[in-house]
């Protein structure tokens, strides 16, 4: 756990310093445009200092002066970490006022780096979705264009991977037969979407790729081979992601012990 502030939804880490320097309430600047690859000022508000020595380290670096690289970890409603945006060269823009930063009391706080990926208005309402415990139902990422739906899987494996590490995903036994609903597979990315909530449930990641789902099926990712999976529209896949998409599928699930179990929609 990152803390103890029970209403804090993001916290600053710092990597040169190995510690969480504050928590806050709320994040803003990140996800107000399309991208934070380059420079970025963002701000967390309604913060709190969690280790004093290093917030006094980073107070006496002159403002806009790069610290190092932080982290700004989102949390969940437990107060643990479920994803990171890496932040270069970070640095103190503004404090809004010091004396209750140092006090312990809440304050706002004006910072800047180097982004070191995509983030937008998607991102921010799939990461805020999972930090009340969300996805609860399946296809939430049904209807979101194809970057949202990367941004989906993006998601999904960095919530699945802190579940590995909190060890709240466990490899369910071998022989499991798992249902994939195809009514809304139109395309490579929307098939990893669906197979990741056909194994896992509402919001699972098993794979954003072929390399990916291969390396899923090694372990750790919910599932243990062999296993099956069935499909009431196999035939219709190949249709709408071609041939050769749906054969590499098959020859990764046929080396690693997975059976299709082909089905034709009826009616």
């Amino acid at each position: 756990m990152e803390g103890c502030d029970s209403s804090a939804r993001f916290s600053l880490y710092l990597d040169d310093l190995d510690t969480t320097v504050l928590q806050a309430e709320e994040l803003l600047g990140f996800f107000d445009q399309d991208s934070v690859t380059g420079c970025v000022e963002f701000a967390l508000q309604r913060a709190t200092v969690v280790d004093i020595d290093a917030w006094r380290k980073v107070c006496r670096a002159k403002h806009g002066s790069p610290i190092g690289m932080a982290g700004v970890r989102f949390l969940d409603r437990d107060g643990l970490a479920i994803g990171t945006i890496d932040v270069f060269e970070f640095a103190v823009v503004e404090v809004d006022d010091s004396v209750a930063a140092m006090s312990g009391d809440r304050f706002d706080v004006r910072l800047t780096g180097i982004g070191s990926r995509e983030w937008s208005s998607i991102s921010a309402a799939l990461w805020r979705e999972r930090q009340v415990g969300g996805p609860t139902e399946m296809n939430t990422w049904v209807g979101l264009p194809r970057s949202g739906c990367r941004e989906w899987l993006s998601v999904a494996l960095a919530a699945g991977s802190r579940a590995q590490v909190d060890h709240q995903l466990t490899d369910r036994q071998a022989g499991v037969c798992y249902t994939l609903d195809a009514a809304h597979i139109d395309d490579e990315v929307s098939f990893f979407c669906a197979l990741g909530e056909a194994i896992n449930g509402p919001g699972g990641y098993f794979g954003a790729g072929l390399d990916g789902m291969a390396d899923c099926l090694c372990g750790d990712f919910g599932a243990t081979v062999p296993f099956s999976i069935r499909c009431d529209d196999w035939h219709g896949l190949v249709e709408r992601l071609g041939k050769p998409f749906v054969d590499a599928v098959e020859e990764v699930f046929q080396h690693q012990g997975v059976k299709i179990v082909k089905e034709l929609l009826s009616g």
